[in-house]
């Protein structure tokens, strides 16, 4: 079985954030709608090992002023 192609971790990030999700649940429920696109990892934490910060940096939490 081929391995996913994912946009990079600063990418999906961005889309996640123009998502506008309230937290880590929406995040959940989101990742099970019908949806859902290829290009981001249901498991981002996995995915990003590297750059990951959180789930309240993945989803924009820590970026609202």
């Amino acid at each position: 079985m081929a391995k996913k192609k994912f946009y990079s971790f600063e990418k999906a990030r961005e889309y996640v954030h123009t998502l506008k999700l309230k937290g880590v649940k929406e995040w959940n429920q989101y990742t099970k709608s019908k949806d859902f696109p290829d290009f981001l990892p249901k498991r981002p934490e996995g995915t990003y090992k590297e750059e990951w910060k959180g789930a309240t940096d993945w989803v924009g939490g820590t970026h609202k002023k």
